[in-house]
């Protein structure tokens, strides 16, 4: 037995600036949320995506975990990110950012690169992960290679990105194409927040389509979607463009189609 592994009634930390956690949401696995419509409209993307990791990892004896876009922790919260260390044996983090660096000392190895250009060893890893980066992969191909490449057999991708078959993906992903987004996202958000986070978006496989689609050509599994409606896109509708907002919530309560809601969370594994 894994030594390291924790109660299920482990006290999961609740940071001030995550509103409206709830107790519905802990310790939930991937299968829990499947034929079902997912509007989290009380909830933020972090505990319920750490939640699935979570749940995944401290399943395996001992496992090798790989955080990848690692940043300043899930979401920017550091204690999800060592929730998932404290039921591993190991955490490896990647983060093309070079002014963030490790200063927790959470990972056992921490590599300043892309994914595709970090020095990983294959077959390594039981579980990886990324919080909304597939959004910004300019290679989907060469991205899904190296996932397949570094995965043990068996093993477990999650992602959480936008979902660009959604009405806001694809009004993204047509202002990318017209090269309007970065206008657009800095004219409603403002300036100096954008580039305090911001990576180029490239959408190139955050749609349901895009991922079957090269996990098929590189041997992964066909991916196991679900799609949620999380606390915060109504921050992309400031002032009086709430209304639209509004609409747009009111049109996916009375359709009930979990394919029209913004986010959505994947799991792909590479065959045993």
């Amino acid at each position: 037995m894994n030594d390291r592994l924790v109660k299920p009634d482990t006290v999961w930390p609740e940071p001030d600036r995550i509103r409206g956690f709830d107790d519905r949401y802990k310790h939930k696995q991937f299968d829990d949320y499947t034929d079902r419509l997912n509007l989290l409209m009380d909830v933020s993307y972090q505990p319920v995506f750490t939640s699935l990791v979570f749940e995944a990892v401290r399943s395996l004896h001992n496992p090798r975990v790989l955080d990848i876009g690692c940043g300043k922790g899930i979401g920017g919260f550091l204690e999800y990110t060592r929730m998932i260390a404290e039921v591993s044996g190991e955490v490896w983090g990647i983060e093309p950012d070079e002014s963030i660096t490790d200063e927790a000392g959470l990972f056992t190895q921490f590599h300043p690169h892309l994914l595709e250009e970090a020095p990983l060893p294959d077959n390594t890893f039981d579980v990886a992960y990324a919080v909304f980066v597939l959004e910004h992969v300019c290679d989907p191909e060469r991205f899904f290679s190296t996932i397949y490449r570094v995965l043990k057999p068996g093993g477990s991708f999650f992602a959480i990105t936008p979902n660009a078959s959604a009405l806001f993906g694809r009004t993204s992903r047509i202002l990318n194409r017209l090269k309007l987004d970065e206008f657009v996202l800095r004219t409603l958000k403002g300036r100096e927040v954008v580039e305090s986070y911001h990576y180029p978006l490239a959408s190139r496989c955050n749609s349901p389509d895009q991922l079957r689609d090269v996990a098929s050509r590189v041997g992964l599994s066909e991916p196991e979607i679900l799609f949620f409606q999380f606390a915060g896109t109504e921050g992309y509708f400031p002032g009086p463009f709430i209304l639209f907002y509004k609409l747009l919530m009111l049109n996916r309560k009375l359709f009930n189609n979990p394919a029209s809601l913004d986010s959505m969370i994947c799991r792909i594994t590479k065959p045993g």
